[in-house]
């Protein structure tokens, strides 16, 4: 559970992301879309540096603002899920 709490981010949740694990350098958060975007479906996989996550306002930060920092990773979790864990290195 401790996992969870220290990567949870009340800015992403707020803009309809949901974050669910650092990167394997502790830079990064993923997180999963759950609005979409025009161009995206729903549950696509995004990233964020934590230092520039953090530089946002939490109160005034738009969705948009927000969008130009993150870098798209998969299309969907299971995606994610197989190259993760499933694939081999």
């Amino acid at each position: 559970m401790t996992g969870i709490q220290n990567m949870y981010n009340p800015l992403l949740c707020r803009l309809g992301y949901l974050p669910f694990t650092w990167d394997s350098e502790y830079g990064c958060i993923l997180c999963i879309d759950l609005k979409g975007s025009a161009d995206k479906e729903p549950g696509a996989i995004y990233e964020i540096d934590h230092d520039i996550l953090f530089g946002f306002d939490e109160d005034r930060t738009e969705r948009r603002d927000l969008e130009r920092s993150l870098v798209y990773v998969y299309p969907d979790f299971k995606t994610y899920f197989d190259h993760t864990f499933l694939e081999t290195k």
